[in-house]
């Protein structure tokens, strides 16, 4: 009878572990997707001032994809081995959400 209550318990403490990195897998995936607008280059609009040469259109699309680029690496940080992916579906998955939220910002 013992033993029965020792699988049992390491089995929930197993299904607790797997919920607790699930959160944590689904808190820095909202993090990652909340922070890229902000690790973003923003180009700042020249002043009356001091007119200048504005910024060409190949410039602002080279920081956006820095941007994307940046925050699909940050995301594929964070894989752990104790996930539920492999390292190929976690970077598979961080360049699907990236995208995704490209699109989003976008429109």
């Amino acid at each position: 009878m013992r033993d029965s209550r020792l699988t049992r318990s390491a089995g929930a403490s197993r299904n607790e572990s797997r919920t607790f990195m699930r959160l944590i897998i689904a808190a820095g995936l909202l993090l990652g997707s909340v922070m890229s607008p902000a690790l973003a280059q923003v180009v700042a609009p020249p002043s009356p001032a001091a007119p200048g040469p504005a910024p060409k259109a190949s410039q602002t699309v080279a920081a956006e994809k820095n941007a994307h680029a940046a925050a699909v690496a940050d995301c594929e940080q964070m894989w752990d081995r104790e996930t539920h992916m492999t390292k190929q579906e976690w970077a598979r998955t961080c360049r699907r959400v990236q995208d995704r939220l490209r699109q989003i910002q976008v429109k």
